[in-house]
């Protein structure tokens, strides 16, 4: 997310897509649901990235108009969190990280049926705690 640019969300046509580059420069096209497109048209609409001169310019900026870094979504994500804590305790883990709503993204899409050899785990090391909880839903859903 700190390294999206303009360029990077393709929201005009359908489908409407997101490139992300991850890891060893892999570009990943990721489908964008209609939520989602909302939200942005009108996000960059507010902060005029419609204009095709800005397409290499970031899609989030800190408040000095940078390019958002790690360490900055990451301090946004806690200030949310701490707002949401303050709402329902028992909901927000007292720890909480980009990295466990990744994770938790997994969980929810393979709740949903979705077939896990389609799903991009965070990291190599929590297949196997997918893998139990995968175990775990489908006794569930019996």
């Amino acid at each position: 997310m700190a390294d999206l640019t303009v360029d990077s969300v393709r929201i005009i046509h359908e489908p409407c897509t997101i490139r992300l580059v991850g890891k060893g420069r892999k570009a990943r096209i990721v489908p964008l649901v209609r939520e989602q497109v909302s939200i942005l048209r009108e996000y960059m609409g507010e902060n005029r990235l419609n204009d095709g001169s800005k397409a290499s310019e970031p899609l989030f900026c800190n408040n000095r108009h940078e390019k958002l870094t790690r360490e900055g979504v990451s301090h946004i994500l806690k200030i949310y969190a701490e707002m949401a804590r303050k709402e329902s305790p028992e909901l927000i883990p007292k720890k909480f990280s980009c990295h466990l709503l990744r994770h938790s993204r997994a969980m929810h899409l393979l709740q949903a049926g979705v077939n896990p050899v389609y799903i991009r785990y965070p990291n190599k090391n929590i297949i196997l705690t997918v893998k139990m909880n995968t175990n775990n839903i489908l006794h569930q859903k019996k």
